[in-house]
C-alpha cells in the first residue's frame, strides 16, 4: 500500500524537523484514507497544516503536507503552499482533492 516514491519522499519530513512519531501519524492518515476510500483511487489529501513555510534541499517547499494516492496506494508525499489552488487540475494525475483530512486522527 506504500509506493517506492512515497518512501523516498518521507525524507522531506525528516528534513523539515518532523519526529518519527509525527511521520508515523502522517503515514497512518494516508493508510486510513486508502483503507476507507478504495473507491477514490487517485486523490490528493491534505494531511497536515504547518505554522510556516518550510524549504527542502530538493526545492520542495510549503506550509502544507499532502499525500497523493494512486490505485489504492500512497504514491507520493509533497509540501505545497497554502495559497496554491486546491483543485484536481493543479495536481498531476489526481481525480479528487480532499481537504480537512488532517484533523481526522
Amino acid at each position: 500500500m506504500i509506493g517506492y516514491h512515497f518512501r523516498e519522499r518521507i525524507s522531506r519530513l525528516y528534513e523539515i524537523g518532523f519526529t518519527r512519531e509525527q511521520i508515523t501519524k502522517v503515514v497512518q492518515k494516508g493508510l486510513k484514507f486508502v483503507g476507507k476510500h478504495r473507491d477514490k483511487p487517485n486523490s490528493a489529501i491534505l494531511v497536515e497544516t504547518l505554522d510556516s513555510v518550510h524549504y527542502c534541499k530538493d526545492g520542495s517547499n510549503g506550509d502544507e503536507v499532502w499525500i497523493v494516492t494512486q490505485g489504492g496506494m500512497l504514491a507520493t508525499l509533497m509540501l505545497r503552499c497554502s495559497y496554491q489552488e486546491k483543485l484536481p487540475q493543479y495536481f498531476h494525475n489526481v481525480d479528487e482533492v480532499v481537504l480537512g483530512y488532517e484533523n481526522t486522527i
